[in-house]
């Protein structure tokens, strides 16, 4: 935190300890939100690969999108702690003199943490670029990945390195009143830089994959689309953009650092989560397909239980206890018959000796009947299914399908001449071997197109 001039001092009003206007908890409640959806959001993203059975196939983007949620997590916990406890939603002059510190290590700490997160985002949306062209042979998109991935490296260092050494000695960054002399770079200049640079790394991880998904043989409305998911990093530049503005106003054109940068954290969660999110995003491709087989296996089984359900006409028949089923099935040979009567009348009519609501037993004699009933109907069944007698005209079609004048007569007859044939061949019999060839091989083809 820089120190104001004198005559800036004098400026500020006497200070409230007890009841200090405040920023609110829109800060709380944004960061909340957001890294709840982070969370879902990359636990979607493993569990599309469980479902997908390569759960063990990890690649490097999964790995970097793992430190990256561990990054934003640190982040988003150094935030909250700032706002609810070291005043970091307050005007500088009502912050308690022995809260100065505190905040101003949370702050030292959060920007760090900031480069990290972002840092393992844009790596592992460029492993993931690397997964699209690995066996593709594209050379030209490999050394832009290339580019942007040293680029990403060597600005994550710069920033770290400008962070920790802002000031000589490093502590006395944080110390509030400093018990060593010290100096510092300019905080507002190189915070303003440092976000300009973020913007441009953002913008190219961003629009690298747009003119391969162009050049891809497929629908035009498939890569439009694919455009479109990859292009919601454009909200991360959006964020990314207010943030810096504020970076500006916060600590280039204002002393009350912690009430001007208030938005500054809002903008800065904003972009880190929805980074995050973004690099999600194409992993999540996967989980519409199963939405969809889930959704097509459900209707299938629906159908399926439709068809097999009986429908309320077919349940009538069955409503009324005194209802016969009787039903016939005859073949060519073998006849089935079959005629099931209840012999039991389970009357449910109101009786004066059965009042509405019971059900009359069937007595012994009954259950006699019954037994007697079923034994009878066996007894026909096993009759009917014995084999009917051959009829006149079945013996003479089974005689001439015998008989050598059939067609099934005439192939015998002609494949014995065929074989005899052969036989007179290869002894040497035939004397005009060519023509007598091709009249075998013509009647072997002619076989071939007869009925078997």
């Amino acid at each position: 935190m820089r120190l104001p001039p004198l005559d800036v001092l004098l400026t500020w009003p006497a200070p409230n300890y007890v009841d200090p206007p405040t920023r609110g908890n829109a800060c709380l409640i944004v960061n909340v939100v957001f890294i709840t959806l982070v969370l879902i959001t990359v636990a979607l993203r493993f569990y599309c690969r469980l479902a997908a059975g390569t759960i063990l196939r990890w690649g490097v983007d999964d790995y970097m999108i793992l430190l990256a949620l561990f990054w934003t997590l640190v982040l988003t916990a150094l935030v909250i702690s700032a706002e609810t406890t070291y005043g970091w939603n307050l005007h500088v002059w009502d912050i308690p003199v022995h809260l100065v510190t505190k905040a101003n290590i949370i702050a030292f700490l959060a920007k760090l943490v900031f480069v990290l997160a972002a840092t393992f985002t844009r790596l592992s949306l460029c492993a993931f670029y690397y997964r699209l062209v690995q066996d593709s042979g594209i050379m030209w998109f490999k050394n832009v990945i290339h580019v942007t991935n040293a680029f990403t490296v060597a600005t994550c260092v710069a920033f770290l390195f400008l962070g920790v050494f802002l000031c000589t000695p490093v502590k006395f960054y944080w110390e509030f009143p400093p018990t060593v002399p010290g100096t510092c770079l300019d905080e507002g200049k190189a915070t303003l830089a440092a976000g300009i640079v973020n913007l441009v790394n953002d913008l190219l991880c961003t629009i690298i994959p747009i003119p391969l998904i162009m050049r891809l043989h497929m629908p035009l409305r498939q890569r439009i689309s694919v455009c479109v998911l990859f292009s919601l990093g454009f909200i991360v530049l959006v964020a990314g953009t207010v943030r810096t503005y504020y970076i500006w106003e916060a600590f280039m054109q204002s002393y009350d650092e912690t009430w001007m940068a208030y938005p500054l954290w809002i903008c800065a969660a904003v972009e880190i989560d929805v980074g995050v999110i973004c690099a999600c995003a194409p992993a999540l491709k996967s989980l519409l397909k199963l939405t969809q087989q889930a959704r097509s296996q459900h209707q299938a089984s629906s159908r399926d239980r439709s068809q097999t359900t009986p429908a309320v006409s077919d349940l009538k028949n069955y409503s009324n206890p005194t209802s016969s089923i009787s039903g016939s099935a005859s073949a060519k040979k073998g006849i089935f018959k079959f005629n099931v009567t209840p012999a039991i009348n389970w009357s449910l009519k109101p009786t004066p000796s059965h009042p509405r609501g019971s059900v009359r037993l069937p007595s012994l004699e009954e259950r006699g009947l019954e037994l007697e009933s079923r034994r009878s109907q066996k007894v026909s069944m096993h009759a009917s299914s014995a084999p009917a007698e051959e009829t006149e005209p079945e013996k003479r079609e089974r005689q001439w399908n015998d008989s050598e004048w059939s067609g099934r007569g005439i192939m015998r007859r002609q494949s014995v001449e065929l074989s005899s044939l052969r036989t007179a061949s290869s002894a040497g019999m035939g004397t005009e071997k060519g023509r007598g060839g091709g009249w075998v091989s013509g009647a072997e083809e002619e076989i071939r197109r007869l009925p078997s």
